[in-house]
């Protein structure tokens, strides 16, 4: 049986669940148009290991202080 409480938990729980999937598809969109277009080469880690990783790292929201 199905009583008041659950009721709303359950009213509660599918309206959010709605309104994320409609954000997320949203936020999405705006993402994957800000990615960038590809990897840094290949040849770039085989010359400077650093170097490739600081190009990889540009890509990611990766506080400047944070090491590894």
């Amino acid at each position: 049986m199905l009583n008041r409480r659950n009721f709303l938990w359950s009213s509660f729980a599918s309206s959010l669940a709605v309104s994320a999937g409609l954000a997320w598809r949203g936020n999405l969109r705006v993402q994957l148009e800000a990615l960038p277009s590809k990897l840094p080469e290949r040849s770039l880690f085989d010359q400077n290991a650093d170097a490739y990783w600081r190009e990889l790292r540009r890509q990611f929201l990766i506080p400047r202080t944070r090491s590894t």
